[in-house]
């Protein structure tokens, strides 16, 4: 349970004539969040990052409330594995989690969160040496250890303890950071409801546990029809009709087909067509929504970037899927671009890019970069990877 922090969490914060008086709660505990991915997907990668679900013959699988596997597909899948799905979790050895089974878990806030050092600090800053709420405070905090290391506190209690505009922002000489935060503030994280909550999420962790994510199973349920440019070019004729049943059509064999292998074909269509998906009720489809949680991204607004990362939480970003993805890189630059004299011939990447890169030719034939751009190695790659706003004029 490393990635859950033990944390404090100060409720309230009043004016006394010695300087701030905290009303606080203990035993809560938070996580890690990257703030552009959804609840579903930080707890997902955060609990099941490393763990496969391999079925077994004889396995008997219990569906958490909250999975959006599409039941119709279960019985081909059951039957090929020879397992089978329980509806009392005690009879299961397998339990598989979906995108609303933590809802109950945790409790979205829109707190900050400092470290305990910075927090520390400041607490001593505003107490007399000996002020006895001070000393209460630590004799509850006693036992602060590696898992007990944050304060959190709500937006508006933040807003008074920092702001030089309140009582209290006046009082506390707190160490700001670059972007001018405490030093250790972070705002991308979710709380556990509970103690029962956190009981139940050490299950869940807890070693050989029996609980496994769902997207294991969603790929097992599409290993059939792979996707490729010809595929993919026929389905864009069917979102370019003007009749909505082939749009529809096209959705339907998009949520059919092998994720893995069509990866960067099925968010192409979504970045191209997702104002027309949009438009049609099949979107809410079990089946679509699956297809659409297994990959995190939304309907709307996708972007080439929003590809990328998806394809590097799934470990999909391969020399081959990149290919697929640059061409498309290229036009929106140039199209951004404008200018008749200069073009984009040449494109650095991201270390998370280059990583994965070098994975890829570790596991798999290296295969260069194509797609009219400069075919370079990872190594030469590298080397031309620039900060944003520096001029690169190699490109």
């Amino acid at each position: 349970m490393d990635q859950f922090k033990k944390t404090i969490h100060i409720t309230g914060v009043e004016t006394t004539p010695h300087g701030p008086k905290f009303t606080y709660e203990f035993n809560t505990y938070d996580v890690s969040k990257n703030p552009d991915d959804n609840l579903y997907i930080q707890v997902n990668q955060s609990l099941f990052k490393d763990k496969k679900y391999e079925p077994k013959a004889n396995d008997k699988i219990y569906f958490f409330p909250g999975c959006n596997i599409p039941r119709f597909k279960l019985k081909e899948y059951c039957s090929k594995h020879k397992v089978a799905p329980v509806k009392f979790k005690i009879r299961a050895n397998v339990v598989i989690m979906g995108p609303e089974s933590y809802k109950d878990l945790f409790v979205l806030k829109r707190d900050a969160r400092i470290s305990w050092d910075t927090f520390s600090k400041f607490v001593e800053d505003m107490f007399p040496l000996g002020d006895p709420r001070t000393l209460q405070l630590k004799h509850d905090m006693k036992d602060v250890n590696e898992n007990f290391q944050y304060v959190s506190v709500s937006d508006d209690i933040f807003e008074d303890l920092t702001s030089n505009t309140t009582p209290f922002g006046v009082m506390i000489n707190i160490p700001l950071d670059e972007n001018s935060n405490p030093v250790g503030y972070d705002s991308h994280f979710i709380q556990v409801k509970d103690e029962a909550s956190y009981d139940i999420l050490k299950e869940i962790t807890a070693p050989n546990s029996k609980y496994f994510g769902q997207d294991d199973i969603l790929i097992g349920l599409n290993t059939g029809v792979i996707m490729d440019q010809e595929i993919y070019e026929t389905i864009k004729d069917s979102f370019n009709s003007p009749d909505v049943e082939n749009h529809k059509v096209a959705m339907a064999f998009m949520a059919n087909v092998d994720y893995r292998e069509s990866a960067v074909y099925i968010m192409l269509l979504i970045r191209e067509f997702g104002n027309k998906i949009y438009n049609v009720k099949n979107k809410d489809h079990v089946n679509f929504k699956s297809m659409l949680t297994y990959f995190g991204v939304p309907i709307l607004h996708l972007n080439l970037n929003d590809i990328i990362d998806s394809l590097l939480k799934k470990k999909l970003l391969t020399r081959a899927n990149l290919n697929l993805i640059l061409p498309f890189v290229r036009d929106e630059m140039t199209a951004t671009l404008r200018y008749t004299h200069l073009f984009c011939e040449q494109i650095s990447f991201s270390q998370a890019v280059l990583d994965a890169l070098k994975e890829d030719d570790e596991q798999n034939p290296p295969e260069e970069i194509t797609a009219g751009f400069v075919k370079q190695t990872v190594e030469e790659l590298s080397e031309k990877v620039v900060p944003l706003g520096e001029p690169n004029f190699n490109l």
